[in-house]
């Protein structure tokens, strides 16, 4: 009888042991269309998480269909309803507004440039969305954003002319977009093509891989060449899930996502280009901007971000950080071609 007992304890004891029994499932929402590479790396990623952990950890994850927009999955992850969200470029800002600085048209020259910037400011920003109670698992380029116009657009003054699509963040960006003369008309996502069908926009900038899968160049025919800002993708958690995760799993878990991210990429460019061929072969029209258009864009863009940094001190900060970095970037660049 004695030894029986002990037999039992000793099974129960194992049962309860501390992470013997331990599972997560981890509600993430995600905007990505069905079928595509983003959709199809998440459900990767989810797959690699449990296969790291033993099926511990696993993805339970739930389309923009259900959930909607990037706001209102930081929303749900805010009260508690889900744990996580896969979204793009529109999503980080909902969390730490200067993020949009990664995003100022035509600032940033190439894939280089960006990433030199890019590697550099990101911890920082990391640690503050980090402080607003998110645990960002990968952050990182996934394309690049073109603009898409009824018309031709070759100088600022030709997308003046438009109505511009600009999914909105902060009434401050979307002020400074105005301040340098442009007509916004603020547009979730979810109700592009309609406000396009409608005429109630006539011009947007998008990656040319969404513009062609949802067609939405159809509605505006014309591309500028011109890369107006990187598309990023990103991968976030709540403070509170990514803690109850057990630590010995952590390390190998953020490097499969940012494995993943960067393989996303290289994917994302090749689909980007043959995007591109095929809307062709549907009558986009291709605009390149004359030699001398850069520098007037440079100065269009510019007056209204010079009024919003008199009012945000802290963008003010954080954008001269980052042209201090550009500049560092070009003056070792050039000096490696002299």
């Amino acid at each position: 009888m004695k030894i029986g007992k002990i037999i039992l304890l000793l099974m129960l004891s194992v049962l309860i042991l501390p992470g013997s029994v331990y599972s997560l499932t981890i509600k993430i929402g995600n905007v990505a269309r069905p079928g595509s590479p983003w959709d199809r790396a998440l459900e990767k990623l989810g797959r690699e998480w449990e296969r790291i952990t033993g099926g511990k950890v696993k993805f339970e994850i739930y389309p923009g269909e259900l959930i909607g927009s990037e706001y209102d999955m930081i929303e749900e992850m805010r009260n508690g309803k889900l744990d996580g969200a896969a979204f793009f470029s529109r999503g980080m800002p909902r969390i730490c507004p200067d993020v949009y600085l990664f995003n100022i048209p035509l600032i940033m020259n190439s894939k280089e440039e960006h990433d030199y910037v890019f590697n550099k400011m990101k911890p920082v920003f990391e640690k503050r969305i980090e402080e607003k109670g998110f645990k960002v698992i990968t952050w990182s380029l996934s394309g690049w954003l073109k603009f898409f116009s009824q018309h031709p657009v070759f100088y600022p003054g030709d997308l003046q002319k438009h109505k511009l699509s600009l999914i909105t963040w902060t009434p401050g960006m979307e002020q400074a977009w105005r301040d340098s003369g442009f007509h916004i008309v603020p547009t979730d996502f979810k109700d592009l093509k309609m406000a396009l069908q409608s005429g109630m926009v006539n011009a947007f900038f998008m990656s040319p891989l969404v513009a062609q899968s949802g067609r939405y160049f159809t509605h505006a025919p014309n591309m500028c060449t011109q890369t107006v800002a990187p598309e990023y993708w990103s991968i976030v958690l709540t403070k509170k899930t990514w803690e109850e995760i057990p630590d010995r799993y952590k390390k190998q878990m953020k490097e499969t996502a940012q494995q993943l991210s960067k393989d996303l990429y290289e994917e994302i460019i090749a689909r980007e280009n043959k995007a591109v061929e095929r809307m062709e072969e549907q009558d986009l029209i291709i605009n390149k901007l004359p030699a001398d258009a850069l520098e007037k864009w440079h100065d269009t863009i510019r007056m209204g971000l010079d009024k919003l940094k008199k009012k945000d001190p802290l963008l003010k900060e954080a954008f001269d950080v980052m042209m201090k970095y550009i500049k560092e970037y070009r003056e070792k660049h050039s000096r490696r071609h002299r």
